[in-house]
């Protein structure tokens, strides 16, 4: 799900790509397959090029998303996020479960579609 939000939520990013085309076996038949490989030839979201896995259904941890929101802005050429310690303002603020709303949200903000990239939320 993260892939298609950030495939959705930043439009400019296929044309970014330069990268080969994956093959991932797992994405094949799921009807994001063309946000998958999008965000994967940008290296936002680089899946396993060994086992051709992209494991789309697993859970995405706090950290991955961060990991994820980082690499989009350098391929976006948007400035590092800095994230919220506790505590410190002008920060985003991860969430404690990654959900779609909340991702979403942030890729949004990452993107410039959601205001300012560095204000607390």
């Amino acid at each position: 799900g993260l892939a298609a939000i950030v495939a959705w939520e930043a439009p400019g990013l296929g044309a970014q790509t330069g990268g080969s085309v994956p093959v991932f076996e797992d994405v094949v038949r799921l009807q994001e397959s063309r946000e998958v490989v999008t965000v994967a030839r940008t290296g936002v979201m680089p899946g396993d090029p060994i086992a051709h896995r992209f494991n789309p259904e697993r859970t995405v941890s706090p950290p991955e998303l961060a990991a994820t929101l980082e690499r989009l802005g350098k391929v976006l050429g948007k400035p590092a996020p800095r994230w919220c310690s506790d505590g410190n303002g002008g920060c985003l603020k991860l969430p404690e479960v990654v959900d779609g709303e909340s991702a979403a949200a942030l890729v949004r903000l990452m993107t410039g579609g959601g205001g300012d990239p560095c204000a607390q939320r």
